[in-house]
């Protein structure tokens, strides 16, 4: 009765200060907001009201195990479960299920109260202490699992714990510690910035913790590369030569010879883009040996596939491709996806060049599924230029340049420069007159701006040509694109079995489970379970015949 709309807006941080009268003649506790949140709190017992004040220091939804590494301190692992369906049944904590897995959140206004709560009982430091300890454990089993079969599985977990990692990065630039944590954060979430929406804050997060953490060291060093690599996708090309320099002198003092390999990948890829042409495929040898003497599958096929871009932009056919190729083998055989996703589109880009349009699209579009099934934007931005340059040179003009306005779009809300990743800038230009030529600058101008508006599903529709193109039938007659095992979960998965039936059966953990099924939609190009068990179905199982 008081306050404009616009006054109450004002007022809306702290809501139980706002809202202190209410009617007097209900129960003290419909009066007020607070009052009715202290009625709820006072009808919990005391390890519930601990435990909800202690999960209000969750910024966003979080796991049972989560909630039993930050949440539990004093409380047996045991009881948390009970607790957390205490908390459920009182609507305190909220569930949600994603992937096959529960999460639980709370409501802005009951984690409120919960943090003023902590905060009475003296808890709030230790349990931002445990917070950040917890999620800087996720992002380094993240960072362990990026070059491998479990990597979808990790990578879609960044995106549902994206409020939790800022937290807890927040928390490292206030309390910095003396283990580099915070930078130690931020690298780890290497592929999280670039595969998410999150590359311009990713950057941000790096520079702000290198600017307070200045000691030498080897987080110094992997946090420079790191950003230096993400510069180099921004098209900052002189700030990620100045940061690779700096990790390369590092690398070097402090003898970390892996940190070194990675280091001078990425000045290789500066230089290619700096016109330093000499210099970058030097470099990219001396990477590629350095990552081949200490046997580090993830630095081989980064350099790899780098490094078929180079002789690709240089004109080395052959080069070009048997590097690509050998990047595909060597992601096949540690079952990784996201790599294998890169080194289709360095061999579609030099297919592509060669005038082989067709098989071009049909590489690009399988590497396309992958960053689909990912939400690889930058993936898919890349893939995108591609197709459209196939378009264009097979005669579908109208297409052609509805995916480059589509690509335009996209590659703005990223903040992303494809010149950083791939040469075919001059192609593309090149291809860009000739369709303003063809056209006529009207119908140019209307194409790019329909491409421009797309929704992603529709840019997606689009690059595969067909509404429902991203599902090929053609694609899954192949039943060889499954390993045994993964044949026999499609098999159990076809039989209706859950992801706890299937490990149970297979005597294997359920996020084991969870992962197969996951690279088994990522392989057939499908996004449901009941997809995978019409393909098992028509095919049937070998092995069990």
């Amino acid at each position: 009765r008081s306050l404009s709309p616009e006054q109450i807006l004002e007022r809306l941080d702290d809501r139980y200060r706002l809202l202190t009268a209410g009617p007097k003649n209900v129960a003290p506790r419909h009066q007020t907001l607070r009052a009715l949140i202290d009625w709820s709190y006072d009808l919990c017992t005391p390890a519930e009201q601990r435990f909800w004040a202690r999960s209000a220091i969750f910024a966003g939804s979080f796991d049972l195990a989560a909630t039993e590494a930050v949440c539990a301190d004093d409380t047996q692992p045991e009881d948390v479960i009970d607790l957390v369906t205490e908390l459920i049944d009182k609507s305190i904590l909220v569930r949600e299920e994603h992937a096959g897995q529960a999460r639980y959140r709370q409501l802005d206004l009951i984690r409120q109260y919960g943090r003023h709560r902590l905060t009475d009982l003296g808890e709030e430091h230790s349990a931002r202490q445990r917070h950040h300890a917890y999620y800087q454990e996720v992002a380094a089993r993240t960072a362990h699992e990026q070059f491998g079969p479990h990597q979808i599985e990790w990578f879609s977990r960044l995106q549902l714990d994206h409020a939790d990692l800022r937290a807890a990065l927040e928390y490292s630039v206030v309390e910095p510690s003396d283990e580099h944590a915070g930078l130690c954060l931020a690298t780890n979430l290497l592929y999280h910035w670039i595969n998410s929406y999150f590359l311009n804050e990713g950057r941000g997060w790096l520079d702000r913790l290198l600017a307070i953490d200045q000691e030498p060291s080897l987080p110094r060093a992997n946090a420079l590369w790191t950003n230096g690599w993400l510069a180099l996708i921004q098209g900052d090309i002189p700030g990620a030569k100045g940061m690779l320099d700096e990790a390369c002198d590092l690398a070097k003092r402090l003898d970390e010879t892996e940190a070194l390999a990675y280091a001078v990948l990425f000045s290789a890829l500066a230089a290619m883009s700096d016109g330093e042409t000499e210099r970058g495929l030097a470099l990219f040898e001396e990477a590629l040996a350095r990552h081949r003497a200490i046997a580090n599958p993830h630095g081989i096929a980064s350099t790899l596939i780098r490094s078929s871009l180079a002789y690709s932009f240089l004109g080395d056919s052959d080069k070009a491709s048997a590097l690509a190729e050998e990047c595909i083998a060597v992601c096949e055989a540690a079952g990784d996806v996201w790599h294998k996703s890169y080194a289709l589109m360095a061999l579609g880009i030099e297919v592509w060049r060669q005038g082989d349009y067709q098989r071009a699209t049909t590489l690009e579009r399988d590497s396309l599924r992958i960053n689909q099934a990912l939400d690889d934007r930058l993936g898919i931005a890349l893939n995108l230029e591609v197709l459209a340059l196939a378009a264009a040179a097979e005669g579908h003009h109208d297409r052609a340049v509805r995916i480059f306005g589509a690509l335009r779009g996209l590659s703005r809300s990223l903040g992303v420069s494809l010149e950083g990743y791939t040469h075919l800038a001059s192609y593309r230009a090149e291809w860009v007159e000739r369709l303003r030529k063809t056209l006529g600058e009207r119908a140019y101008a209307a194409l790019l701006q329909e491409g421009n508006e797309l929704s992603l599903e529709e840019i997606l529709d689009l690059a595969f040509q067909e509404k429902h193109a991203r599902r090929p039938a053609a694609k899954h007659e192949d039943v060889s694109v499954l390993t045994r095992r993964e044949r026999e979960i499609a098999d159990l998965v076809a039989r209706g079995c859950t992801n706890r039936e299937i490990a149970n059966a297979l005597v294997i953990s359920q996020r084991t489970a969870e992962s197969h099924v996951e690279n088994i939609l990522v392989k057939l190009g499908f996004a449901s379970r009941a997809q995978i068990a019409a393909w098992a179905a028509e095919h049937g199982n070998p092995d069990r015949a």
